[in-house]
């Protein structure tokens, strides 16, 4: 058990290096990684996962006026992880404001 929960605190280390770095496709790597290994952090996961995916995004659309229509489309994926990490699991772990603060 000892060695699992080790994994989990190393992913999530990790985790927290790319985010400081901005490397959110392997933020989003990583955090697929601890979803699949621990479920139980599956409302922190989507929250990464939608932050990384919402980072990325803007990273290769600017917010402009000609970018409307892509972030309309480009932007279900980020926005359903995020909805999900707010939803009543993330409820139970205080993910909801960080969530809903970032909408």
């Amino acid at each position: 058990m000892t060695a699992k929960s080790n994994k989990g605190v190393r992913l999530e280390t990790d985790i927290e290096k790319c985010r400081e770095e901005s490397n959110w496709k392997k933020v989003i790597e990583l955090s697929d990684q601890l979803k699949q290994k621990h479920n139980s952090q599956g409302p922190l996961c989507n929250f990464l996962l939608g932050e990384g995916k919402l980072e990325m995004f803007l990273e290769e659309c600017p917010p402009l006026d000609t970018n409307i229509g892509k972030a309309r489309a480009g932007l279900q994926d980020a926005k359903k992880c995020l909805l999900i990490a707010a939803g009543e699991q993330g409820v139970k772990v205080r993910i909801s404001v960080l969530v809903l603060s970032s909408l």
